[in-house]
């Protein structure tokens, strides 16, 4: 999902969004996205501090289930 908020439309599951050429409005939309689409609300600092897509998943697979994102670590 994050790939379509980039100019190349794709981004590789250990990709960091913003060295991808994401920006801070873009990350902004995905978290709408994703609360819209996933019914995920994933805090926009989880984004921030890890902005890799299988980090992300890894922080909605379990948000999946009660609607909100889990406190685990960003990996360094």
């Amino acid at each position: 999902m994050a790939g379509r908020f980039l100019p190349g439309g794709h981004l590789a599951p250990d990709a960091d969004f913003f060295d991808a050429g994401g920006t801070s409005v873009d990350a902004v939309e995905l978290a709408a996205a994703l609360d819209d689409e996933l019914g995920v609300a994933l805090d926009l600092d989880d984004i921030f501090a890890d902005a890799r897509p299988s980090s992300l998943a890894r922080r909605c697979l379990p948000a999946a289930a009660t609607g909100t994102a889990t406190d685990t670590p960003a990996a360094a």
